[in-house]
């Protein structure tokens, strides 16, 4: 499997995801594969940690999704399967930011719905929080700032 994307959830677990469709859940200390989270059809493009037991995930297959790594179960999933996902970040307590193509969206957590959208003139490749209204997309050569 090969490995595309990892984050931390505390200073003894992390999770990574890969080009089989999977994401795993790692415990540092034993040095094991605690769990393996399963339902993306497509490579795993980004991860992003909303709490020590929650992460949330973008794929290929068009589709985030909200997991729980504590129990392995998807708890919703966000997007509509037309938009690509390159890259999420999460921005404070019940958002997070999605890129792909020409379009980054703000997604509410509890929810499930986008309650912002922006328009990007070139495909956005990544996206980055600076601080409470700022943030940080790239694409092929250049940098956006927007605000929320």
């Amino acid at each position: 499997d090969v490995v595309s994307t990892i984050v931390a959830l505390d200073s003894h677990h992390f999770v990574s995801g890969s080009h089989d469709n999977n994401i795993k859940y790692w415990n540092d200390s034993s040095r094991t594969c605690v769990r393996t989270l399963f339902g993306h059809t497509g490579s795993i493009k980004t991860l992003a940690a909303v709490s020590d037991k929650e992460i949330v995930s973008g794929s290929d297959d068009k589709m985030i999704r909200l997991w729980d790594v504590s129990t392995g179960k998807c708890l919703r999933e966000f997007g509509s399967k037309t938009s690509l996902v390159f890259s999420v970040t999460y921005i404070c307590e019940g958002f997070f930011l999605s890129c792909g193509g020409s379009n980054i969206k703000l997604y509410h957590i509890p929810s499930g719905t986008c309650v912002k959208s922006y328009e990007t003139p070139r495909i956005s490749l990544a996206v980055v929080r600076l601080d409470d209204e700022r943030f940080v997309t790239g694409s092929d050569q250049m940098l956006h700032l927007w605000k929320f």
